[in-house]
């Protein structure tokens, strides 16, 4: 589950309905229950915005792979860059993992900072 309406400093993201239809035509909303809830629709949304980051430059990764060239050689700063998302990915997980309480998990910033 990724949080459809997040907020990042003063600015509010609310560009994705908060619910969907099931296959019954009942509406299920997508807001987290528990701190559990909680913690899996914040490491979805890191997961998500990692993602998005990375297939900016997936196309880097395919042309090395199809002429064989190696993309730290040929792209070393691209490949640094995609080690910097996925490093920021995993701790940022780990913060989210750590937290205790419902007042620790909105404190971590979750905003992608590349």
């Amino acid at each position: 589950m990724i949080i459809r309406i997040i907020k990042f400093g003063d600015v509010v993201y609310e560009n994705i309905e908060p619910y969907y239809i099931d296959e019954n035509g009942n509406k299920v909303w997508n807001i987290p229950t528990d701190i559990n809830e909680l913690k899996q629709a914040l490491i979805d949304t890191v997961r998500w915005q990692a993602h998005k980051k990375l297939q900016e430059t997936d196309w880097v990764v395919i042309k090395c792979m199809e002429q064989g060239l190696n993309p730290a050689e040929e792209y070393p700063d691209v490949v640094e860059q995609r080690q910097k998302i996925r490093d920021w990915c995993n701790q940022k997980e780990e913060e989210i993992q750590n937290a205790g309480t419902i007042d620790e998990l909105l404190k971590i910033d979750v905003k992608i900072p590349y």
